[in-house]
C-alpha cells in the first residue's frame, strides 16, 4: 500500500527537475548565460511529454484548461510571427522600417527580406525562453493533486535553500564567493539570483504557498479534541510547527532582500492570506482559529523583520537617483514604443531598440537591460 501512495508519475518527476534547474540556475538579469541552455534543454523533454499527455487525454480536457493551452499557444505564436521575413516592399510599409533602410543605405546595399522584429537572433532567444514555463504549465494541468502538492514543497525547499544561501552572502560581504553572477547586488541577499527583486519574487511566491500548507494544517488541527490526538495528529503539530517556521523565514528574508516591489507584494500577499485564513471551508471555528494563527505568526516576523532591517528598509523607500532613472528609462521606453506600434519591436529587443532613442542627458553610470515596467516593456517589444 505504502508503495502504491508513494508512486509519482514520470511527468511529476521530469516537472520537478525542471523546475529545481530553472530556480537554481535561470537567475540571471539577460539573455545568453549557460544556465538557459541547460534549462531550456531539459525543457524541450518535458514540453514533448506533455503535448504527448494532452493528445491522450484531448478528449476529457475541459474548457477552463483549453482557453489556457490557447492563451500558451497565442504566447508563443508572438515572437514567432515577429519573426517571418517580409518583402522589402511589405516591410516598408510597417513601423521601425526606417532604420532597417538607412542602415542599409549607409552600406550601399537594399534592404533585404526582414520580419517585424529589428533584432531577429534577440527575438529568436525570447521565443526559447518560453519553453520551460509553458511547458511547466502544461505538465502541471496534468499532475494529480498530490503531485501538484509535492512540486510546491520542492518550490517552497529550493526557496528556503535560497534563504539560507543568501544569508552566507550577506555574512561574507560583498565580496562573497556564493554570489554566482559578477553584476550583481553586492549588498544585499540576491540567493540563486543575480538581482535582488527576482530574489525577491522568489520569496514572496514562496510566502503565500507556505501559508496555505499553514492554514491547511491549522484547521485541520483546529477541527479536533486534544484529548481525540493521536501519534498522526501530534505529527501534524509538529509539521505545522515547520510551517511556520519557514514562514517566518521567508518574510524576514524578503526583509533582507530590501526589494521595494519586493516588500509591497508580500504585505499585499499577507493581507490575502489573511482572508483566506478568515474565509476556511472547514468551518467558522476551524476559520476563526485559523485566521488567529496567521495573525499571530505574521505579527512575530514582521516584528522580527523590523527590529534587524528597519534602517535599512527605511533607506529603501527614501528618495533614490536610481528611481528617478527608471522614470526616466521608463518614460523613454513609451516614447519609443510609439514608434513601433501596433507590431512592437519585437520581443527581447529592448535593449538595442532602446539605445536608438536615446540621448547623452539620459545617460548614467549604469546599463539599462530593461525598463523596470513590465507593461511599457511589452508595449515596445511586442
Amino acid at each position: 500500500m505504502r508503495s502504491r501512495q508513494l508512486h509519482l508519475s514520470g511527468l511529476f518527476w521530469l516537472s520537478a527537475i525542471t523546475l529545481v534547474v530553472a530556480l537554481a540556475f535561470g537567475g540571471g538579469t539577460r539573455v545568453g548565460f549557460g544556465g538557459d541552455v541547460l534549462i531550456q534543454f531539459i525543457a524541450v523533454a518535458l514540453l514533448a511529454a506533455a503535448i504527448a499527455g494532452l493528445v491522450r487525454v484531448r478528449g476529457r480536457i475541459g474548457l477552463e484548461a483549453r482557453l489556457a493551452i490557447a492563451f500558451c499557444i497565442a504566447l508563443a505564436a508572438v515572437p514567432l510571427i515577429q519573426l517571418v521575413p517580409l518583402p522589402p516592399a511589405v516591410r516598408g510599409l510597417l513601423p521601425g522600417s526606417s532604420w532597417i533602410a538607412e542602415s542599409y543605405r549607409l552600406i550601399g546595399r537594399d534592404a533585404p527580406w526582414w520580419p517585424v522584429s529589428l533584432d531577429p537572433g534577440a527575438t529568436w532567444i525570447s521565443f526559447l525562453s518560453l519553453i520551460a514555463p509553458i511547458a511547466l504549465f502544461l505538465s502541471v494541468l496534468q499532475l494529480d493533486y498530490r503531485e501538484r502538492r509535492y512540486l510546491v514543497l520542492i518550490f517552497i525547499a529550493v526557496a528556503m535553500l535560497s534563504v539560507f544561501l543568501g544569508a552566507m552572502q550577506l555574512a561574507q560581504g560583498v565580496k562573497s564567493p556564493l554570489r554566482f553572477y559578477e553584476i550583481t547586488n553586492t549588498t544585499e541577499a540576491v540567493g540563486f539570483f543575480a538581482n535582488r527583486n527576482h530574489y525577491a519574487a522568489l520569496l514572496y511566491c514562496a510566502t503565500l504557498l507556505t501559508a496555505s500548507f499553514a492554514m491547511s494544517a491549522a484547521g485541520r488541527l483546529q477541527a479536533l479534541r486534544p484529548s481525540a490526538w493521536s501519534r498522526s495528529e501530534s505529527a501534524r503539530v509538529l509539521m505545522l510547527a515547520g510551517v511556520l517556521v519557514i514562514f517566518v523565514a521567508l518574510v524576514m528574508a524578503q526583509a533582507m532582500a530590501r526589494s521595494r516591489a519586493g516588500i509591497i507584494f508580500t504585505v499585499a500577499g499577507l493581507f490575502g492570506v489573511l482572508g483566506l485564513a478568515m474565509t476556511s471551508r472547514r468551518s467558522h471555528v476551524a476559520g476563526t482559529g485559523t485566521a488567529r494563527v496567521v495573525i499571530g505568526v505574521t505579527v512575530v516576523a514582521v516584528v522580527l523583520s523590523l527590529q534587524y532591517t528597519l534602517i535599512r528598509i527605511i533607506e529603501r523607500f527614501t528618495e533614490d537617483p536610481i528611481e528617478q532613472t527608471r522614470l526616466i528609462i521608463s518614460s523613454k521606453t513609451l516614447d519609443a514604443a510609439r514608434s513601433f506600434l501596433p507590431f512592437g519591436a519585437g520581443t527581447g529587443t529592448f535593449v538595442p531598440v532602446y539605445g536608438l532613442f536615446e540621448t547623452p542627458e539620459d545617460v548614467r553610470y549604469f546599463y539599462a537591460n530593461h525598463a523596470h515596467n513590465d507593461i511599457v516593456e511589452a508595449l515596445l517589444e511586442s
